[in-house]
This record gives C-alpha cells, sequence and structure tokens, in this order.
C-alpha cells in the first residue's frame, strides 16, 4: 500500500500536487493559519510608498523562519515600505526542507502551499522565483572547480550548505552523494544570483532581511546586497525566550550574534550601572537555572565531573557541521584540525585533567560525524589526562564550569559563560566575543599550544572579569529585542501566538526601534 507521501508524489510529477494539497487542508486546515493574524493584518491596504525592503522568504515551509519573516514584513508596511519577498516553488535544485528520502517536487508543493499561506495570513504575497528570471532562463553549468559567480563566493555558501544537509563537517568530492549534494547546492546559489540581480535591477532596495546567512537560502541575498552597496542584516531567533537577534551583514561577521568593535569598545569602556549588574545576574542565573533559554542544551542536574587533580580543564567542542565554525584566516580555520591537534598535545601538558564535553545538540539535531567518535578512532589510545563526556551526559555544563580551572572553546557560547565565572578561557575559533579583553585570544598556531601549554598559569585580573559581565549585559540584554510571538516547547517543538496588528503597527516601541536601526544603518541594540 502506498504511503500518504508516496501518493503525493505520483500526483506532484503529473502536476496535480498542488491540488492534492488544497484538498487535504480543506479536511485538515493543516495548513490554514488564519487564526495567527487578526483582521487588520489579513487586511491591511495602507500606501507603502516610502521605499523597498526585500524580505527573502524563499522556503514558505519554514517553521518559526517563515513566521518571523511575514511579522517583520508587517513591520515595514506599517511604515511604508513595500517588502518584495521572493518564494519558491521547485526553484532551486536543493534546499534543507528536502532529504534523501523526501527529495521531489512534492517537498516542494507542500513547501509553497504553506508558504503562501502564511503570507495570505499577513495580506502578504510572495514573488514566484521563477518570474523573476527571462522565460529563457537557464541555470549555468557548475563544477567544483567553480569559486565564485558574478563577484559572490557561491563554493562557500554552498559548502556550508551541503555540511548542513549531510549533517557533517568532512565533505569528499570523492563520494558521489557528497559530490552531487554540493553541486545542487552550488547551482540554487548561482540561481538565486541571477534572481537577486534581477531584483536589484527592477527596485532600490532600502534595505534586505534574511536568515541563515551561511547558507545558501538565506547568505546570498545578503551578499549580493552588500556588493551593490544596501543595507543588509542578518536575523535570527534569540538565545533568551522570546527574543530575536539581529547582525549587520558588513560587519567582520554576517552572523546575528557579532555586533562592529567598535561600538562593542565603547559599550564595554563603561561600568555597569547597579540595575545592570543585578540585571546580569539574573540572565546568568537563569542561564544556569534553564528558566530563560530557548533551547536547553546542558543537563539540569547538578552533576560535575570528578576529578582529583590540582589542574582541571575543560574543552567545549561544537555542533561539527553548524556553518558558525566556518573561518578563513584564524588560527585554526578547520574546527577538525582544532580538535585533533588538541588532543594530540594535551598528553604533553603535566599536571592538568582535561575535560571534554562534545555538544549536546548532536543528540537533539543528529550528526553523522561524532566528535567523540573521530577522537577515539583517530587518537587511540588517549592521552591519559584526558576524558571524554558524550553528548548525551549528564554532567552539567554549569557545574563543570564552577569546578575548573581554565577553558578551551572553538567559538561556542561556554566560553563567554566561563569567562563571566571568572575562569581563563582561551578562544581557538572566531567568535563574537573574541578579542573584547576577557578571553585569551591567540593569532598564531604556536601561540594557541604556548597557552596550553601553559594553561595552569592563567589568570583573569579584575578588569578582565568586569569587561566580561559588561559584555553578557551588550549580549544577552542589549542585542536580544522583544519578540514575543511563539515559545519554544523544545528543539523543532514551538508554540505560535496570535499577531495582533496594534502589536506591530508605528507607536510600538520596539518594532519601531527595529525598523529605524535597520534603515539608519545602525547596530540593533536596545
Amino acid at each position: 500500500m502506498l504511503s500518504k507521501w508516496q501518493i503525493y508524489q505520483t500526483l506532484s510529477r503529473a502536476g496535480l500536487g498542488s491540488a492534492a494539497i488544497r484538498l487535504e487542508n480543506h479536511f485538515t486546515q493543516k495548513y490554514d493559519f488564519a487564526d495567527l493574524t487578526d483582521e487588520s493584518i489579513k487586511s491591511y491596504s495602507e500606501p507603502t510608498d516610502e521605499g523597498y525592503v526585500l524580505i527573502p522568504l524563499t522556503r514558505g515551509q519554514d517553521g518559526l523562519n517563515s513566521f518571523r519573516y511575514c511579522i517583520l514584513a508587517h513591520a515595514f508596511r506599517t511604515r511604508g515600505y513595500t517588502p518584495i519577498i521572493p518564494l519558491c516553488h521547485a526553484d532551486l535544485d536543493l534546499c534543507q526542507r528536502k532529504t534523501c528520502e523526501k527529495d521531489g517536487k512534492a517537498v516542494c508543493d507542500v513547501c509553497n502551499y504553506a508558504g503562501r499561506s502564511l503570507l495570505s495570513a499577513f495580506g502578504l504575497e510572495g514573488i514566484p522565483i521563477e518570474s523573476l528570471l527571462s522565460e529563457t532562463y537557464g541555470a549555468p553549468e557548475v563544477d567544483t572547480t567553480l569559486e565564485t559567480y558574478r563577484g559572490i563566493s557561491v563554493a562557500d555558501y554552498a559548502m556550508s550548505s551541503t555540511r548542513r544537509f549531510l549533517l557533517r563537517h568532512s565533505i569528499d568530492f570523492e563520494d558521489s552523494y557528497h559530490r552531487e549534494t554540493y553541486l545542487r547546492f552550488l547551482r540554487s546559489a548561482v540561481i538565486l544570483v541571477d534572481m537577486c540581480e534581477a531584483l536589484f535591477e527592477q527596485y532600490p532596495f532600502d534595505a534586505v532581511l534574511a536568515h541563515d546567512d551561511r547558507y545558501v537560502h538565506g547568505g546570498i541575498h545578503l551578499a549580493v546586497a552588500q556588493k551593490h552597496g544596501v543595507t543588509s542584516y542578518s536575523h535570527a531567533l534569540g538565545r533568551r525566550e522570546g527574543t530575536i537577534l539581529f547582525g549587520n551583514a558588513g560587519n567582520r561577521s554576517s552572523l546575528p550574534f557579532f555586533t562592529d568593535y567598535d561600538t562593542l569598545q565603547t559599550e564595554l569602556a563603561e561600568p555597569l550601572s547597579a540595575s545592570e549588574e543585578r540585571r546580569v545576574e539574573d540572565i546568568m542565573t537563569a542561564r544556569t537555572e534553564g528558566s530563560d533559554v530557548r533551547i536547553n542544551y546542558s543537563a539540569r542536574t547538578n552533576n560535575s565531573f570528578d576529578s582529583s587533580a590540582d589542574c582541571t580543564v575543560g574543552i567545549f567542542t561544537n555542533l561539527i557541521w553548524d556553518a558558525s565554525l566556518e573561518v578563513e584566516e584564524l588560527v585554526f580555520p578547520d574546527v577538525l584540525d582544532w580538535i585533533d591537534d588538541t588532543v594530540e598535545h594535551v598528553s604533553s601538558v603535566d599536571g592538568v585533567q582535561f575535560v571534554l564535553k562534545t555538544h549536546p545538540a548532536e543528540t537533539k539535531f543528529g550528526t553523522d560525524e561524532s566528535v567523540e567518535g573521530r577522537i577515539r578512532d583517530g587518537h587511540d589510545p588517549l592521552p591519559d589526562n584526558l576524558e571524554i563526556l558524550s553528548p548525551n551526559t549528564d554532567v552539567d555544563t554549569y557545574a563543570l564550569i564552577r569546578d575548573l580551572d581554565a577553558g578551551i572553546v572553538y567559538n561556542s557560547t561556554v566560553g563567554l559563560e566561563m569567562a563571566y565565572e571568572g575562569v581563563p578561557t582561551i578562544v581557538a575559533g572566531d567568535t563574537h566575543y573574541r578579542d573584547l579583553g576577557f578571553t585569551f585570544d591567540p593569532e598564531t598556531q604556536d601561540e594557541y599550544f604556548r597557552l596550553l601549554g601553559n594553561i595552569r598559569d592563567l589568570e583573569m585580573d579584575e578588569e578582565m572579569i568586569a569587561r566580561a559581565k559588561r559584555y553578557v549585559h551588550v549580549y544577552f540584554e542589549q542585542k536580544h529585542v522583544d519578540f514575543p510571538f511563539f515559545k519554544t516547547q523544545s528543539a523543532g517543538d514551538n508554540e505560535y501566538f496570535k499577531v495582533e496588528h496594534d502589536e506591530v503597527k508605528p507607536g510600538n516601541e520596539n518594532f519601531d526601534f527595529i525598523v529605524r536601526k535597520i534603515l539608519a544603518d545602525e547596530p540593533v541594540l536596545r
């Protein structure tokens, strides 16, 4: 007997996929989002003659991301800016909605229908990507030697997207599935570059907003905007529940966690007020308890690692396929080299117990390249002074931090949390809190290994601890902007709240602030 998905696939191949989805929705209301908005939003028709904002939804069925795009589009619309919203319908060769089990037009039919239904609930319309390209358009041929296209580094976005799709960092072009996946993302990147160039010829954009800035479906739009000198911002859900983050794509990193260096230096030069000190304490207590975090990664057991050594050092790895790990010119451009070289080196550090804690997200989101497995397979036997904690360990990250004498990270948020607690922290990769005066930030591998060899001697002075606390206030308080339209039940499971026009229209302090800062090309810091 055919599964529902197989039936969808058959109907989609016959050109009946959208009709089948409409019929299903008629009986199930699975893709009916009318209850998410009020009538004032659905019927909004005020003039929008102030300018244009590119808000590339692209993937219609993208959960909270799609919901966030629509809310931001309405915020700009109510302030006189026309949102231009490209929407894909099988126009791109590959995206994260597809998997090896569900890779066909049926996926695209469902995704597009869900996107159009959500846009309709907001009184918005998407523009088919196909309509933005010429009738005779055909994507150029691509191969693994293609690095840039029309001035955009398409290979970087294709590689990041491939790693995320395959849930692994190591990509082998000798593997036919790896290579074909990469080439499909590369073709998608090229198509999006051509689409964006067509859009920029047609509209004098005032701003561009996109999420997933390191991946094909978001990063390409921001890169083309930067090429044309147009204000562009990445955005993402915050680390705290019910918040949103914005990052200027012109920063040293387009990731939404980053703020420009000059602004941070100004902020960190000023001592915190008594009320700001209390707010920082409240935020960090809530993170420790898990009461104000969007996704709980740490075990809440209060269990630590039992070490009898005089000096215990924590090493914290990342979800290995995450694009935030991809840097070009720092100490270890490849995170796997950092892991391997660090494991090799720890055995030469006398009198120190190292505890390497792998990221819990490996269990929550999955991985095809286990950090623990890689270390155990590649370093047999393990150094006597190294203990590895699995992603599902019952060791509580925050209890462990309290027992550490020093810490090492590539770019994990744990590095900031250790510095806040006064734990000397070495940063080996690129992160939003690097080079701000409260972590140890080597510029070369020789310097990194010297710090590692002398890690028992590292200390944080009072000014370093004070700067760490000030940055916690900047990052977790000033940079996190209230966005109270959802609640995260667990990773991938969210509750949506109805959006009222009065919560978004001009006069709402929150959205007045967001729109004003973006149009002024200023840091979105409260």
